[in-house]
């Protein structure tokens, strides 16, 4: 999978961040307060766009439903897979620290710098 954009490519005027953990199971837990933001609620469908130094993720509710898969979802616990092809991609492996950034309308997922 090639992606041409990157992080800076986004207009982020206003977005606050943090680090998690990717889990052995390489899914990343979504705080409380970003889900809250973005209404994410459990079971909701997402779209991922890989980016060449991320993934940014959105909730497909927002999205016309046939650009989207509907296979990711978020669990009930707040986490989400990233798909294994953008992990590959991205340098992404299980235990690696992300950075996690909450943008107006989505989330924006990279390996920690």
């Amino acid at each position: 999978m090639k992606a041409e954009k990157s992080f800076d490519d986004i207009g982020k005027e206003e977005f606050c961040g943090l680090v998690r953990h990717v889990d052995k199971q390489s899914r990343l837990c979504v705080p409380k307060e970003f889900r809250a933001s973005l209404a994410l609620a459990e079971e909701d469908a997402l779209r991922y766009t890989l980016f060449t130094d991320g993934v940014l993720i959105q909730s497909a509710q927002q999205i016309n439903p046939e650009f989207y898969d509907t296979r990711h979802r978020i669990d009930r616990l707040g986490r989400v897979c990233i798909p294994a092809d953008m992990r590959r991609a991205l340098g992404i492996n299980k235990f690696d620290e992300v950075e996690v950034f909450l943008l107006r309308s989505s989330l924006f997922v990279r390996k920690k710098q």
